[in-house]
């Protein structure tokens, strides 16, 4: 470095004559070139000599610096692939990469569970179609039809399926993401399946049971209803209905009290005060009132 006030550092050449030449690249500086101590001095012969030179120099710089932006990016880009692997590969998810002719190309799954989750090695899907993998006719037509709809109206529509797979039926839910290039085109399509199996077995057998429940409650010659703890009807069965002569949009969303007879208001709500205690109700019995104006007898279990 040169000190402004002492000059030339110690044991550096005499400086007689000098001659500095910007480097340009695409109308840029991105450097310069320093030429000193010619007997002659120098002139614009000299710069008209030197740059072809300079040319190729701006050229490498160029290319230097390219090459390490594009280094840098790759590493960024393995960086970030690197961390989307893990990511996925803790889930119990399945991600495929589609191109836009529906071709699987690439797959992120749990290595040690691969074969498990798919029952198949996973590069068996690479390079096929949908079309081509052995789902039935019906299904492809399904996910080919949710996919294009993604792709055309920007939906993002979750889809169940299921697959006999090694003489079991198996569930699968399916949600697809679209990816575009800088031109709107698009790039892949992504698509994250997950094992539902389970879910769906447990839903049908809550939904068997509360079919069972709904038959009993309906079909039973006893009265039996569901009410909130502030005594509003909010199911009646048959039974209920038939013997009271109301409707079943009269007595639900009603406040049970309204047809309880004066002499039992009281002591009934002793009673709805002793279940929001958590205390069961055994052999209570009120009158309740038909839709004729007379009164019968309940005994209450609840």
């Amino acid at each position: 470095m040169i000190n402004a006030q002492e000059g030339l550092p110690k044991g550096h050449p005499d400086l007689n004559k000098f001659l500095g030449i910007p480097i340009i690249y695409d109308e840029q500086l991105i450097g310069m070139i320093g030429l000193a101590n010619k007997p002659n001095g120098y002139s614009e012969e000299d710069v008209n000599f030197l740059n072809p030179l300079l040319e190729n120099i701006a050229n490498v710089i160029q290319y230097t610096k390219a090459k390490r932006i594009e280094e840098e990016q790759q590493k960024l880009i393995i960086f970030k692939e690197n961390r989307i692997r893990s990511l996925i590969e803790g889930m119990d998810e399945l991600v495929f990469v589609l191109d836009k002719d529906l071709r699987y190309k690439e797959y992120f799954v749990k290595k040690k569970d691969s074969t498990e989750m798919l029952f198949v090695q996973p590069d068996f899907f690479l390079g096929k179609r949908i079309d081509e993998i052995g789902f039935p006719d019906e299904l492809v037509k399904e996910m080919t039809a949710i996919i294009y709809r993604n792709m055309n109206e920007g939906s993002n529509e979750k889809f169940d399926y299921k697959l006999p797979i090694n003489g079991e039926e198996k569930w699968f839910q399916a949600s697809y993401s679209i990816t575009r290039d800088e031109t709107g085109e698009v790039e892949d399509i992504i698509v994250v399946s997950r094992d539902i199996t389970e879910d769906v077995i447990s839903r049908n057998k809550i939904q068997q049971y509360q079919k069972e429940i709904k038959n009993f409650f309906d079909l039973t010659n006893d009265f039996m209803c569901i009410a909130n703890i502030d005594g509003t009807f909010k199911r009646v069965n048959n039974q209920f209905v038939k013997t009271l002569g109301y409707t079943t949009e009269e007595l639900e969303d009603k406040l049970f009290m309204e047809f309880v007879h004066p002499e039992d208001v009281q002591m009934t709500l002793d009673e709805v005060e002793k279940l929001a205690q958590g205390i069961p109700t055994l052999g209570f019995e009120n009158r309740y009132q038909t839709k004729n104006g007379d009164y019968i007898w309940l005994s209450w279990r609840t």
